[in-house]
């Protein structure tokens, strides 16, 4: 069976929820129930990288909300890489096979596969929208707290480091006020 590195951003930082993907169950702060992979194997092993893609919070299509997360816009990556930005990931080593499952239960909204070179001889891949999403918007306080828990989970950030890393994306920039988006960090 091959092996992949899968680049997670967003909520799939967050060991408990990405695992909804592979074993099934409900994210800590999400309201849908997944229903897994075939093979519900966790990850052999899982390390944290950058990747030069601007992370932002949109939904496409004009939606406003999801059945997972509420009102609120969800991460994306800009498809073109920038070398003057830093997008901090965490890459967990599955099957090609429950990658491909992981990518069909992110939806239609991710369909454009980003091919991020090799780590030990196997390749990183991610997803993304194939097009940057004009309209920018912040995610619900849940989808929040859960890319939050991640990012204390693999790179030990405090609720300082943290607010300095989501307040310059886009989709809170101007659109969340510093004084809110420290209180929904601090509350973690």
């Amino acid at each position: 069976m091959s092996e992949l590195w899968y680049a997670a951003y967003g909520s799939n930082i967050h060991e408990q929820r990405f695992l909804c993907y592979l074993q099934g169950g409900k994210p800590t702060y999400g309201k849908v129930e997944m229903h897994g992979a075939t093979d519900p194997s966790p990850p052999s092993e899982n390390r944290v990288i950058s990747i030069p893609h601007a992370l932002y919070f949109s939904l496409p299509d004009g939606r406003k909300d999801t059945a997972n997360w509420g009102y609120g816009g969800v991460a994306f990556v800009e498809a073109r890489s920038d070398q003057s930005v830093e997008t901090l990931c965490r890459i967990w080593k599955i099957s090609e096979d429950q990658y491909e499952e992981v990518r069909a239960q992110e939806g239609a909204a991710y369909k454009y596969e980003l091919d991020l070179g090799e780590i030990d001889g196997l390749p990183v891949r991610s997803f993304t929208h194939e097009h940057s999403i004009e309209k920018r918007m912040p995610p619900s306080e849940s989808y929040l707290a859960t890319i939050a828990l991640g990012l204390k989970e693999a790179y030990q950030l405090n609720t300082l480091e943290l607010f300095d890393y989501f307040s310059a994306l886009g989709g809170i920039q101007g659109k969340l006020s510093p004084d809110l988006l420290l209180e929904m960090l601090q509350d973690l």
